[in-house]
């Protein structure tokens, strides 16, 4: 079962059977954490029957992050059972939930090449079918966000996208960044070098399969200093695909304009 943790108030009824347990609770939950992920404070309501968490409303708050959700899961909640907490496979969900949030921290537990995303961040998320086979489907938009990876030491700034996401296949519709030496504040001055666009299918969600293509904005220098090949200089043309699940293939072409590689030579020849 998932780790929780927090603080909760309120209430919650039991009846029913031990191999037929029903509930309905109206909780608040405070300092929540789900998983590896720190939520926030949480609202909700709802009940449990017929195998089915019903649920009216679970709502968080995290500063100025607010996530609001609502659904039917099937999680097996009955009392004495030897698979407390986990989900029914053959039955179906049915959940959304709408995110303003100012971070994802919630993947960089789960993605260890992912440090952080800061920026303004709204996501539309739909969770249904067979809990074997969830079909996903919604949006994300992204705005002047930051994001910070474990394979570059400079952030991609000024990062502005929008991606579709129907039967788990994430559409980019468009996904632009800034990559400098030395940010600017004279945004004026300042103009988009990176754009990616493709898809990404989630169909097992944490072994996405990747079908992107990364291309350099007008031949604007692109700065880089990529931490597993020790590689530190300008860019002045990039054009990358980037492919496949388990194996991840990257090809392409890269034009260096001032650029040093450094590399340890350890035989003589």
């Amino acid at each position: 079962f998932y780790n929780l943790e927090g603080w909760a108030t309120g209430r919650l009824k039991i009846f029913g059977t031990l191999d037929q347990t029903n509930f309905d609770f109206n909780t608040e939950v405070k300092e929540a954490v789900f998983d590896r992920v720190f939520i926030g404070d949480i609202d909700s309501k709802g009940t449990y029957s017929a195998n089915r968490l019903d649920i009216d409303y679970a709502n968080s708050k995290n500063n100025e992050e607010i996530i609001k959700s609502y659904g039917s899961v099937p999680f097996d909640l009955n009392l004495s059972s030897k698979n407390f907490g986990r989900f029914f496979e053959n039955d179906s969900l049915d959940f959304h939930s709408k995110a303003n949030l100012k971070s994802m921290h919630f993947l960089s537990p789960y993605i260890p090449e992912l440090d952080s995303v800061r920026g303004t961040i709204d996501i539309a998320l739909s969770l249904t079918g067979p809990s074997s086979a969830i079909v996903r489907n919604g949006s994300i938009d992204v705005n002047n966000a930051s994001i910070y990876t474990m394979l570059i030491n400079n952030p991609l700034i000024n990062v502005n996208g929008s991606a579709v996401i129907s039967d788990n296949e994430m559409q980019i519709k468009y996904l632009k960044g800034i990559s400098l030496e030395n940010f600017s504040n004279n945004k004026m001055n300042v103009f988009d070098n990176i754009s990616v666009i493709g898809s990404i299918d989630f169909s097992r969600f944490f072994e996405p399969n990747y079908n992107l293509s990364v291309n350099s904005i007008n031949n604007r220098n692109i700065f880089i200093e990529a931490i597993p090949i020790d590689l530190e200089g300008n860019l002045d043309s990039l054009n990358i695909s980037i492919t496949g699940r388990d194996t991840v293939n990257i090809s392409g072409l890269i034009e260096a304009v001032d650029a040093t590689i450094f590399h340890e030579f350890i035989s003589e020849d």
